[in-house]
């Protein structure tokens, strides 16, 4: 709406990816970190996981792990994920490397974790997603994530921007320095400073 111009900015309504992996992954995964930094399993300790999300999930990320994984199969594999997450407390670029991709205690509790079609009507939902986990103590934890991990309704906090940031930038073939690093975040963060952006991509430079 033209009358909007200027009042409503559409930029905030944007979702952002925490995991280097494919979004519809997500839930599942951030359910899991959810309940084992709350009760504080550890990996060995799960029995099984159950998540039961919408169609669309399932649909997109809901494929078997396998032995011999490539990266791109491997991100948009919810058990695969899920599990590197719960090893790993969370994900980064690392986790699509061929020993992460071959981790024995990975693919053991990849191929525990179940994932089932609930009941939502919504053929593009992604939420809300609910994870299930049970431990081989008996124990079992639900959670519900409602809004998915980087939606305006449930935001990465800006400290959880500037971790991914820089842990990007070290995952990087030609590292830059701590040094490098914190001048381009000063930079971004005061984009509306600099009289001219390619300054940016220069700093970017090995």
């Amino acid at each position: 709406m033209i009358t909007d111009l200027g009042k409503s900015w559409r930029i905030t309504e944007l979702s952002h990816k925490p995991f280097p992996s494919g979004r519809a992954t997500h839930g599942i995964i951030d359910g899991c970190l959810r309940l084992q930094r709350k009760i504080g399993f550890l990996p060995d300790q799960i029995k099984s996981i159950q998540a039961n999300v919408p169609s669309l999930i399932y649909q997109l990320v809901g494929r078997p792990v396998g032995p011999d994984m490539t990266s791109n199969y491997a991100q948009l594999c919810a058990q695969y994920v899920a599990a590197h997450a719960l090893y790993k407390d969370g994900i980064s670029v690392d986790a699509y490397e061929r020993a992460n991709l071959k981790h024995t205690g990975t693919n053991d509790l990849a191929s525990r974790v179940n994932i089932r079609v609930n009941d939502n009507p919504d053929p593009n939902a992604l939420s809300p997603v609910e994870v299930a986990i049970a431990l081989k103590s008996g124990e079992h934890h639900k959670i519900t994530v409602n809004d998915v991990y980087g939606s305006p309704a449930n935001p990465m906090s800006h400290e959880a921007h500037l971790e991914k940031f820089v842990a990007n930038c070290k995952a990087a073939p030609s590292t830059p320095t701590t040094s490098q690093i914190n001048n381009l975040i000063e930079m971004i963060e005061n984009l509306e400073k600099i009289d001219d952006v390619t300054a940016i991509i220069d700093a970017t430079m090995p």
